[in-house]
């Protein structure tokens, strides 16, 4: 698989040192591995998150923690001063999303409440489920909080249970401790749950029972699925495939319609910051690319192959060519032909075999019935990098 990782710099944090004097904090957990982030989180955000993750047992909440991301001593920092529930209608028993709504009510109330805090990750709840990072998980990981410092929290609030995940490298690992901050001289912590380390799965959570249950004949330690619910389990699992795919973590090749209204707005958001950084043109919404990331380096080894992504869905078009040129070349190369309409869907499959190490521009070009550019259409071009 290969590598993502951006090649335009990141803006630095800020250097301050933490108020971890003292008196000023209990840990929970052991001490934090040298190359994780220091988590310290106030007891107004733990109340925050105490509260919307009680308020509904039936099915998974989420919202985002606001607060502060810095530097000290070579060690970053997270300080987490409060929570926002996010409102999601994309949620049930197994799965929470952030959908574009969503999204706009935390703009909304962050903008309000909390004007001077950034988004520094999210939590959300297992209702009885326990605490991992399946699929599911890792793909709003990937989408929307891809900062070295971003943090989640899964609780699961019928087992008083809850653990922090965060990135190591471009892996997402669960996290040690973390320090939860003084209350004005009161020495008790109030974190309400037991703090444990949960597991980084590479499934969803319906992938992970059935292949559980196919596997063993013991009664599992999961509530069961009953009937109305498979063509639900179904449908998430081609749901976390495709976003993998539009975001290039994983090469898989699937297709749901539910899934566009969950990733269509956050891979909008990312476009249109690389267009607002040089990196790409894409103004027509039917003609886009999203997957390789524009202002990314993809890290591949010898034969490895790239998925290449995205939206190519003009009602006069009646093909699409996907060409490729070296920064700075005079000609494009081209790769393939989209012979259909598509929304939201893998477009080639790119062996990069044959290719240097070096920056790139991939251009996606709706053409006539007669293969001559479509007039009036506009294109979309992204740059990229190649490491070997």
């Amino acid at each position: 698989m290969s590598s993502v990782s951006a090649y335009s710099e990141q803006p630095a944090l800020p250097v301050r040192e933490p108020p971890l004097h003292e008196g000023s904090y209990h840990r929970h957990g052991p001490e934090p591995a040298a190359h994780e982030v220091r988590i310290l989180i106030a007891p107004a955000a733990l109340e925050q998150i105490r509260a919307h993750s009680h308020s509904q047992m039936a099915s998974e909440l989420g919202g985002v923690l606001l607060g502060h991301a810095y530097e000290h001593g070579g060690q970053r920092y997270v300080e987490v001063s409060a929570a926002l529930p996010a409102p999601s209608e994309d949620r049930g028993p197994y799965h929470f999303t952030f959908n574009a709504d969503a999204w706009a009510h935390v703009n909304r109330e962050r903008d309000a409440q909390h004007p001077a805090l950034q988004i520094v990750g999210w939590f959300h709840t297992h209702p009885g489920l326990g605490v991992f990072f399946s699929a599911d998980d890792v793909v709003v990981q990937s989408a929307a909080f891809v900062m070295p410092w971003h943090v989640a929290l899964v609780v699961d609030p019928i087992r008083k249970e809850a653990g922090f995940f965060g990135w190591h490298g471009r892996e997402v690992t669960p996290l040690s401790g973390f320090y939860e901050m003084g209350r004005n001289g009161d020495d008790g912590p109030v974190f309400p749950w037991r703090l444990v380390r949960g597991a980084v799965w590479s499934e969803t959570y319906e992938e992970h029972l059935a292949q559980h249950s196919r596997v063993s004949t013991a009664v599992p330690a999961w509530p069961a699925l009953g009937p109305w619910l498979a063509l639900s389990a179904a449908a998430a699992v081609l749901l976390v495939s495709l976003l993998f795919l539009a975001l290039g973590v994983l090469p898989l090749y699937r297709q749901n319609q539910a899934l566009q209204a969950a990733a269509l707005p956050l891979l909008d958001e990312r476009l249109a910051l690389a267009e607002n950084s040089g990196v790409a043109s894409c103004p027509d919404p039917d003609v886009r690319l999203y997957a390789p990331v524009a202002g990314t380096t993809l890290d591949v080894g010898d034969g490895e192959q790239v998925a290449i992504a995205g939206v190519a869905n003009l009602p006069d078009a009646r093909r699409y060519t996907i060409a490729l040129r070296p920064v700075g070349g005079d000609s494009w190369f081209e790769m393939d032909t989209v012979r259909r309409a598509t929304s939201l869907r893998p477009l080639l499959a790119w062996d990069t075999t044959e290719y240097v190490a070096g920056e790139y521009e991939l251009l996606l070009q709706p053409l006539s019935r007669q293969g001559t550019p479509l007039p009036g259409a506009a294109t979309c071009t992204i740059r990229f990098a190649l490491a070997r």
